[in-house]
């Protein structure tokens, strides 16, 4: 029987990276479950283009998935604020890029946080219903952690998968925390006036397909992008054919002419 211990060892990989650059600086925020490591190679690319970037571990994150249980999504902002103020620091102009849930939070923080740009990638919405709120709190009672039925790593068991550098298996109760989330990016998306990319793969399994546009349509801006990618999966920034990926995004940052 697997056990569950937290732990506050973070897993290598899993902590934060920062390449100082230019008077441009990009905060890089990782997905659901997963870690820095999911945004590095991005951030060597951007910092290789002359960019200030600095990538953040969300609280709970990178460590054991126990310690999902004690975090709300109010955290993850908090992590956002803090690394926005660094940013805002040492740049003269800020850009918030996510991945999956990281894209939601970039999106709902740049309301408020005001950056040059923001880019999302791979980023779920869906319609969800009050009804399926209230399922999740009593699944708690029958499956508190949900395994994702992926290969646990050889070293660090549930505490990452063997092929990607996210938690194998993940409490129920952090459900609710994305739920909200995605409320607040909902409510957050009239309000967003700079410049957006959104990025979204047509072989994203994960994701509800529509979830681009359902974005799409409810933002403002008319300065924004977006960007439908062949054959790349869910983790864009990791597939092996991220360097268009990468490319869109460099080429959407220099027409920015911050």
């Amino acid at each position: 029987m697997t056990s569950y211990h937290s732990s506050k060892t973070i897993l290598p990989g899993a902590e934060p990276f920062y390449f100082p650059g230019g008077e441009t600086g990009c905060l890089l925020l990782h997905g659901f479950t997963s870690s820095p490591e999911e945004m590095f190679l991005l951030g060597k690319h951007l910092a290789q283009a002359g960019y200030t970037v600095l990538g953040i571990r969300l609280a709970g994150h990178g460590t054991h998935p126990m310690d999902l249980q004690r975090v709300t999504w109010q955290d993850w902002m908090a992590d956002i604020e803090d690394g926005f103020a660094f940013l805002d620091s040492v740049c003269k102009h800020k850009i918030l890029i996510g991945q999956s849930m990281g894209g939601m939070l970039a999106l709902t923080a740049a309301a408020y946080l005001k950056p040059d740009a923001v880019i999302a990638l791979s980023t779920p919405y869906q319609n969800m219903r009050f009804s399926w709120f209230w399922s999740n709190i009593l699944m708690d009672w029958f499956r508190p952690m949900v395994d994702k039925k992926v290969k646990h790593h050889p070293e660090f068991g549930v505490r990452r998968e063997a092929d990607y550098p996210a938690y194998a298996v993940y409490p129920t109760k952090i459900y609710r925390q994305t739920y909200v989330l995605g409320s607040a990016m909902e409510a957050a998306l009239p309000y967003l006036k700079m410049p957006v990319l959104l990025v979204q793969s047509r072989a994203d399994g994960l994701i509800p397909p529509d979830s681009l546009d359902q974005i799409n349509k409810k933002i403002p801006s008319h300065f924004k992008q977006t960007l439908w990618l062949e054959g790349l999966s869910h983790g864009m920034t990791l597939d092996p054919a991220r360097e268009i990926l990468f490319e869109k995004i460099s080429e959407f940052l220099q027409n920015l002419m911050l």
